[in-house]
């Protein structure tokens, strides 16, 4: 037998193992008590407003990008602004309890916005999974053909164009995005240059046409659907932007990990129990780390490689952010 047909048949069979995979991760979380239970306690404490659903189909091509976000009125409204640019027909933000003026921020920009819808979640644990797949079969109902589960920190570009058309041009129903993280020059100043990691981060981020039963990974690392996975996405994270909002976010995140697995579970989120770990005093010394390009393994979000001096701000494509690097911003590549 040829090689090349030999190549073929073992080509074909690694693609029916992995849906059977997939497949069968759809139908465990269907059947499983547990998660059933779960679905059941999101649901009870996440009001989702409506979003046209009564009369609409899903629309080929229409872009929804979905989050749940506690505090973080200092990057969300350009984050918010960002998506709408890309061209998202929808956005569904559940926020989680904030205190520091982004919930009101929310309802004024869905005020003005007609794309733009919020939603109130009292879930203090961080089921982060569960909660995205609520909003994702909302968004579905309302005539959404792709999902985009994303944080409040994160700028989502096409590796060419804008996010939606990437979406709209792939051929594969799942597309993954490689993050590369942002540190302050400026600590606490959001305007002007940022040093870029040009190295991507561990873990890549996923976008996905909707198929009913999907189930979002906890992080929007990974989806269980049916359907093979491109890199098509680049992703622009901004996970530190002051000593406070440092020390605040690791706190609230372990917090949320604890309500949602118990104080001694291993489930997820090592990184965040990890720094919590740690007093105040000791954080700010992890933070002035940090900010001098360098910080412990036991961080998820750090810098790796020599850091690029980069203004990202308006920058509506990510070719256009990669070609600062090119243009000897520091030697990067992050292509």
């Amino acid at each position: 037998m040829p090689m090349t047909t030999l190549r073929q048949i073992k080509h074909r069979g690694y693609l029916a193992t992995k849906r059977v995979r997939q497949l069968r991760g759809m139908i465990a979380n269907a059947a499983s008590p547990s998660a059933r239970s779960t679905r059941a306690r999101v649901r009870d404490r996440l009001a989702i407003p409506d979003l046209g659903s009564a009369h609409t189909r899903r629309r080929v091509g229409s872009v929804w990008a979905i989050s749940v976000v506690k505090n973080e009125i200092d990057i969300l409204p350009r984050t918010l602004e960002h998506f709408l640019t890309q061209g998202v027909s929808g956005i569904v933000v559940a926020d989680n309890g904030s205190t520091d003026g982004t919930f009101q921020y929310l309802t004024g920009l869905a005020a003005r916005d007609e794309r733009v819808f919020v939603a109130r979640d009292i879930e203090p644990a961080h089921l982060q999974g569960p909660k995205m797949d609520a909003l994702a079969r909302a968004a579905a109902r309302a005539g959404a053909d792709w999902i985009v589960p994303f944080d409040a920190d994160e700028f989502w570009y096409g590796v060419e164009g804008t996010l939606v058309e990437a979406l709209r041009s792939t051929s594969t129903p799942i597309v993954s995005g490689q993050v590369f993280n942002a540190f302050p020059k400026d600590v606490g100043v959001l305007d002007g240059e940022w040093r870029i990691d040009p190295l991507p981060a561990r873990l890549p981020k996923v976008a996905f046409r909707w198929m009913r039963g999907a189930v979002i990974h906890h992080g929007n690392h990974a989806v269980d659907r049916l359907g093979d996975c491109s890199d098509g996405l680049r992703i622009l994270h901004f996970p530190w932007r002051s000593r406070s909002q440092f020390l605040r976010k690791i706190r609230q995140g372990s917090a949320a990990l604890d309500a949602a697995f118990g104080a001694r579970s291993q489930l997820g989120g090592d990184h965040w129990r990890d720094l919590a770990a740690l007093d105040d005093d000791a954080l700010s010394v992890l933070w002035d780390d940090l900010i001098a390009g360098h910080a412990p393994e036991e961080m998820e979000w750090r810098p790796q490689g020599p850091l690029v001096p980069i203004d990202p701000w308006g920058k509506r494509t990510w070719p256009e952010i990669a070609a600062a690097f090119r243009a000897g911003e520091g030697g990067g590549s992050a292509t």
